[in-house]
């Protein structure tokens, strides 16, 4: 097994992670990923969640065993995970590369492991700033990553992508990223003349590729002050920073988390006041902008002038 570094924990891994740091031997790892031997059993099990690519095909299914969940992706990998998030095993097909393996268990299996652990985990990219560490959460294919790399071309470098880990200590927000890096379109890559070299294929099934952030900061938390929910606006050219009411930033927040929805009640108002906290600790924006590459120095000027005012 190989340690790794992930979130501020350890991680002895079966599997060769590239894409984190290695670290040396713990003497008792955080976490584990061990490769399994067998395929699990999912005949009977009942589903806790699932997600359907847009021609209406499952992506992926969460299943509960009696003491482990089972995640699938059909025709790709299977993954066990423990309840209190600590343990995974994964049964990969053959048909499929150990990228794309890697970018299931990176991109959304840990985040549901990190949940699972107690951490708030959001889908959202982030940067690092003067004032500290702001983030953007938002709809698949709205811009975040777009978003990060404009800032990181212009000197503000990332510190999240899809996944941002979100702790409270000392009632301040602290926020880290799960590993570095950025998943980006050719077409982003492009406009924003980013050197194609070191970029790697995210997965077999799309033309994303996962680009080396420049300057990120990794295994580090970084104060985290401000929220943005995107609302990308095809029509308007302006762009505007409109403070959330408090239960429309709870809502929008509920929605953008990594979560597995058990059905415990316990469980789910320890999570909605978790996202209450946040929303309290830190400002949570909307921001409106108009989708386009030519937009983001425009995006990029308003974000800071805000994050200079907190």
């Amino acid at each position: 097994m190989t340690c790794y570094a992930v979130g501020g924990l350890i991680v002895d891994s079966e599997l060769p992670l590239p894409e984190l740091p290695v670290r040396g031997r713990a003497i008792h790892s955080q976490s584990t990923l061990r490769v399994l031997a067998r395929a699990p059993a999912v005949d009977g099990l009942g589903r806790v969640f699932e997600a359907r690519l847009d021609d209406g095909r499952e992506w992926m299914v969460g299943l509960r065993a009696r003491d482990e969940y089972v995640v699938r992706f059909p025709e790709l990998a299977l993954f066990t995970l423990s309840f209190d998030g600590r343990s995974i095993g994964v049964y990969a097909s053959t048909a499929a590369p150990a990228a794309t393996i890697r970018h299931l268990y990176l991109d959304q299996v840990l985040p549901l492991a990190l949940s699972l652990r107690g951490d708030l985990v959001l889908h959202a990219a982030a940067i690092v700033t003067a004032a500290g560490a702001a983030a953007f959460v938002g709809d698949t294919g709205e811009g975040k990553s777009t978003l990060a790399a404009s800032f990181a071309r212009a000197g503000v470098p990332p510190l999240a992508d899809d996944c941002l880990i979100v702790r409270e200590r000392a009632g301040e927000l602290l926020a880290m990223t799960s590993y570095p890096g950025l998943r980006l379109w050719p077409d982003a890559i492009a406009s924003l003349a980013i050197e194609p070299a070191g970029a790697t294929p995210v997965a077999h099934y799309c033309v994303k590729q996962r680009v080396p952030g420049e300057g990120a900061a990794i295994d580090t938390a970084v104060p985290l002050r401000r929220i943005y929910v995107l609302a990308p606006d095809a029509v308007d050219d302006d762009v505007r920073i409109e403070t959330m009411s408090g239960r429309d930033a709870v809502v929008q927040l509920l929605k953008h988390a990594y979560r597995i929805t058990s059905g415990d009640a316990e469980a789910a108002a320890a999570e909605l006041a978790q996202i209450a906290r946040v929303c309290c600790l830190c400002g949570v924006e909307r921001l409106t902008y108009p989708r386009s590459f030519a937009a983001l120095g425009s995006v990029r000027t308003a974000v800071l002038e805000d994050l200079a005012r907190v």
